[in-house]
């Protein structure tokens, strides 16, 4: 699923894999940082279906760009902009992207896991640093590995 992820943001937003990797990884660090925080921001801003829809087992409901403020943070968007060298905005369409298969990744049972939504993503985390990403990268991928662990 992240390879897929991480492919599908790189080519959809014209980043390059480590680049769309960092959108990835800055989302889970941040939702897995404060996921109470990530879930009152979506449900207290109308975007409650949505959130059910990630988690549950049905088709995942997308969220404007705009949406990923309430989500992760008004900095997010800037911070990560600046840590990974491209445009806030696309940092937001990226999350946009990312976020909903983040947390549908997260609850693969359709539902919470025991250690909650915070510890589904640690797992997702440890994904991120075993991800082998050579063949995006032509080869090496050594680089990317560095940046993600």
């Amino acid at each position: 699923m992240l390879e897929g992820l991480i492919e599908s943001i790189a080519s959809k937003f014209g980043l390059n894999p480590a680049q769309a990797a960092g959108i990835v990884k800055a989302i889970t660090q941040r939702a897995q940082s404060n996921p109470q925080g990530l879930m009152e921001g979506l449900q207290s801003n109308g975007l409650g279906a949505q959130l059910s829809s990630w988690i549950g087992g049905g088709e995942n409901q997308p969220i404007a760009a705009e949406h990923t403020d309430h989500a992760l943070g008004a900095d997010f968007a800037d911070s990560t902009a600046q840590e990974i060298g491209v445009d806030p905005q696309i940092v937001r369409e990226a999350s946009a992207h990312a976020l909903p298969e983040i947390v549908n990744d997260a609850t693969p049972d359709g539902v919470l896991p025991e250690g909650g939504l915070q510890g589904a993503l640690g797992g997702i985390m440890g994904k991120l640093g075993g991800l082998d990403l050579g063949g995006l990268l032509g080869g090496g991928g050594g680089g990317l590995r560095r940046f993600l662990c």
